[in-house]
């Protein structure tokens, strides 16, 4: 909870092969930090968690569609918005965890581009996020990815109720993989 840009500037600066980063629920770190993490580690960085850094703007996720090679990104309780979800999620095909459980900005649009690029996911989180509905679920089921998820929350979204009916028997049948629905207690 003590780190800040100060240390990331760090951390740039001298640490050039990072390839898994964890800045979870750091209050101090600002816009500043992501753009020069994503700009520094692009071709390196294949795990980067920003859980609960929801004092993070706009202007914070402007460069994460350079992290390509990122196979888990944590966004949970960030406020990130389509405009900057859609490139970055577009850009990183080789995903197979993508937590974006309470990104409560992020619409259908951003989890239908999950669906279209993200086709290796096997770990999948879109727990609490209200502007998501069940069509967009549906939707990204009929994607390459739905055969690969094994773990997916949908509890919280627009019309969820049919999603989890009957022990999550409609969800179960939209993604053969999965073998667990229920990821936060």
């Amino acid at each position: 909870k003590l780190l800040t840009d100060a240390t990331v500037v760090c951390l740039v600066q001298y640490c050039s092969a990072v390839t898994k980063l964890d800045l979870t629920r750091l209050p101090k770190l600002s816009d500043f930090s992501v753009p020069l993490v994503c700009e520094t580690f692009s071709t390196n960085l294949e795990v980067l968690v920003l859980y609960a850094d929801a004092q993070l703007n706009a202007p914070a996720f402007k460069q994460l569609h350079l992290c390509r090679n990122l196979v888990e990104l944590d966004l949970c309780g960030c406020r990130i918005e389509d405009k900057d979800a859609i490139p970055a999620i577009s850009s990183m095909t080789k995903l197979r965890t993508l937590n974006l459980t309470w990104t409560v900005e992020l619409t259908d649009a951003a989890l239908r581009a999950v669906g279209k690029s993200c086709t290796h996911l096997q770990w999948f989180s879109i727990f609490g996020n209200e502007k998501m509905t069940r069509a967009a679920i549906e939707d990204v089921a009929a994607c390459a990815c739905s055969s690969s998820i094994e773990s997916l929350d949908i509890r919280g979204i627009t019309g969820s109720d049919k999603l989890i009916a009957d022990g999550f028997a409609y969800t179960k049948q939209l993604f053969p993989a999965v073998k667990e629905v229920i990821l936060h207690h």
